[in-house]
């Protein structure tokens, strides 16, 4: 899923996992077809539920999609603090206040979100 599409590229790192753990998150992800068309993008926010270096990073994800939840590859380095303030999700019209971090993925050679 990340903009790197070998999972060599993957980095999990302990400290970011352990600064992520319970803390609610903005997700977007960013969808192309093999030749690197914009297919589309979605965009989640949740909490992070666990992080594994082998399964990845699980987020329970609230708002409209609230009782669900999604796995991401584990890579800690897509993460990154977030600006206190107020985010609106294009996708869903939904504010998320002062969220602890944002994270980006890029999801290739499949089809629209």
């Amino acid at each position: 899923m990340r903009d790197a599409q070998s999972p060599d590229a993957l980095r999990f790192d302990v400290a970011m996992a352990e600064q992520l753990l319970g803390q609610v998150v903005l997700l977007g992800e960013t969808y192309v077809d093999r030749a690197g068309k914009l297919l589309g993008h979605a965009q989640y926010w949740g909490t992070v539920r666990s992080l594994d270096p082998e399964q990845g990073i699980c987020v329970q994800l609230g708002g409209v999609h609230a009782g669900s939840e999604r796995w991401y590859p584990p890579d800690t380095a897509v993460f990154s603090a977030a600006s206190p303030g107020e985010y609106r999700l294009r996708s869903t019209g939904e504010v998320v206040v002062d969220p602890a971090y944002v994270g980006q993925w890029t999801v290739y050679g499949r089809g629209e979100p």
